[in-house]
């Protein structure tokens, strides 16, 4: 009986050894092995950033361009990347308005950008976007047309909801805005896609360009000259300037 205790006792123990070392091997194993899988995690060499993934709606930017941007600074691994800083340079390109960078395992990046959208011209060498904001870019052909408004600095989301609530106005009643100007006294002043310049002033524009609207088919009914502009800076009524019609400027040539 003590010998078969004896027997059962030190097999017990040699099973207790052997499940111990066999333990202790598997997470000396593991230990290694995830020392070696983040050793080569962070290897810039073996996990490089291959691939730049561009979406958006672009028309006057290319995923190229975009891409050239991301790898020409230099990113470095997938896991160094700043996102932030790669972010920062693609917004320096023009027209871009907003960009989101999020990495896609293993070696990609996805950049998917917003473009500006040009809503106007700005004093002739810049574009104003729906918010109001100033950017550079080259205008493209189809932009040629885009309404020009000039003003100082800081006003640029006043001029463009002045043109946005007189354009509206206009168009109503068959006029269009070409070009808004606002002085540095906060003066207005419209010219029409028909040439007509609109002396508005600086207070109760709305008011003012409603009087020139209701009486235009007066002021023009009985004129055959073409009509330069009208000064509607006043509490009633206005002037008007026409210019000088074919017969004069013929008899002044031959008196000249």
């Amino acid at each position: 009986m003590m010998k078969n205790l004896s027997t059962i006792k030190k097999n017990y123990n040699w099973t207790l050894i052997s499940g111990l070392t066999f333990f202790f091997t598997v997470i000396v194993l593991m230990v290694l092995g995830y020392q070696q899988i983040v050793s080569w995690l962070m290897d810039e060499k073996a996990v490089p950033l291959r691939h730049v993934i561009v979406t958006g709606e672009l028309l006057h930017i290319s995923e190229q361009e975009v891409a050239h941007e991301v790898m020409s600074n230099k990113v470095g691994s997938f896991f160094n990347v700043d996102v932030n800083a790669v972010q920062r340079s693609i917004e320096g390109l023009p027209w871009v308005y907003r960009v989101s960078v999020r990495k896609k395992w293993p070696d990609s990046l996805n950049v998917h950008v917003t473009e500006q959208a040009a809503v106007a011209r700005w004093n002739d060498e810049k574009l104003l976007n729906e918010q109001g904001q100033v950017f550079a870019a080259q205008l493209s052909e189809g932009l040629q047309e885009l309404p020009r408004l000039f003003g100082p600095q800081g006003s640029e989301m006043d001029a463009l909801q002045g043109y946005r609530d007189l354009s509206s106005l206009l168009s109503i009643n068959g006029f269009g805005v070409a070009q808004l100007t606002l002085s540095a006294r906060f003066s207005w002043q419209l010219t029409l896609n028909n040439g007509v310049l609109l002396q508005l002033g600086r207070n109760e524009r709305v008011a003012r360009v409603q009087r020139f609207i209701d009486l235009f088919e007066v002021i023009t009914a009985h004129q055959d000259k073409p009509l330069i502009s009208v000064d509607l800076r006043y509490d009633t009524g206005m002037a008007v300037r026409w210019a000088r019609a074919k017969s004069e400027e013929s008899k002044g040539e031959k008196n000249s």
